[in-house]
């Protein structure tokens, strides 16, 4: 028996017009700040005293993994494992006018990955659906939904 594990999309084609611009943060540039079984807050260095952004590295064991998916045939093993990143970064405004003036406005981005704990899912799986998310942000046109988002759910989804 051949065991074949993959997605069963057909979508796969990588955009040549989609573009995002991915930071080179280098290890060296963070300073551990608490670790405990399940997490690891570290702070980036290069911004200073005022520590503007934070960067949450979790996993943790779970007892299930939830989904709106309604699957037929699920995996026997319900058992699961939840990680991610989660980035807290603070947004500082300043007027050159009024130098007493500053608002901070914190911005939190979460990226979180939740299976079940099988050996056939593999690293390429979860690049594969992290690449997607992320895509699904970005339209045909190189525009992005975000704007749409903030002002609440999508409900016309085009490109």
């Amino acid at each position: 028996m051949a065991l074949t594990t993959e997605f069963k999309f057909t979508n796969t084609t990588q955009s040549l017009t989609k573009s995002l611009n991915l930071f080179d943060c280098k290890e060296a540039s963070y300073t551990g700040r608490r670790s405990t079984a399940t997490e690891t807050l570290v702070a980036n260095n290069t911004t200073g005293l005022e520590g503007d952004e934070l960067v949450k590295y979790r996993s943790n064991r779970i007892a299930q993994v939830n989904t709106d998916l309604k699957l037929s045939k699920a995996a026997v093993n319900v058992t699961g494992v939840s990680y991610g990143v989660e980035v807290h970064a603070t947004l500082v405004s300043t007027d050159s006018a009024d130098p007493k003036y500053r608002q901070e406005m914190p911005i939190v981005c979460s990226l979180t990955f939740r299976h079940p704990l099988d050996s056939k899912i593999t690293e390429a799986h979860i690049k594969t659906i992290m690449a997607r998310a992320v895509s699904y942000m970005i339209k045909e046109d190189n525009t992005t939904r975000i704007s749409a988002l903030m002002g609440g759910p999508i409900t016309n989804f085009s490109n």
